[in-house]
């Protein structure tokens, strides 16, 4: 079975400051997995001036995979395609229901195993 860590009720938290680091970051220079501020870097970027990250998006610059800014500093490379030739299926609404459906069944079993497990 699993070992639980001693720290069973450790939450994760948002790193706020002027040189945020960590998972989330939001600050004036945030570096992060995911980080907001007016200079930011991380694997999803989103920034005031410029970002830099896999999904950079700022108002100013931008470097990155995806690349979303008034100036993006890195052009896409000349073998990849743009966006909107990927073909993409028509979403219907019994498509969202379906997601809904799969969604609602397994928050469903989520829940029943948590309640087997506080027993």
């Amino acid at each position: 079975m699993w070992r639980r860590s001693p720290r069973k009720h450790q939450r994760r938290r948002v790193a706020l400051g002027l040189l945020p680091i960590g998972g989330v970051a939001v600050g004036l220079l945030a570096i992060g997995g995911l980080g907001f501020g007016i200079v930011a870097l991380g694997g999803a970027a989103f920034a005031g001036y410029a970002a830099i990250g896999g999904l950079a998006v700022a108002y100013n610059y931008a470097i990155g995979g995806v690349a979303l800014a008034q100036s993006v500093i890195t052009p896409p490379s000349s073998k990849s395609l743009p966006l909107s030739s990927i073909p993409h299926a028509p979403f219907h609404w019994s498509d969202a229901l379906l997601l809904i459906v799969l969604a609602g069944a397994l928050l469903v079993v989520a829940l029943s195993i948590q309640a087997r497990r506080k027993e």
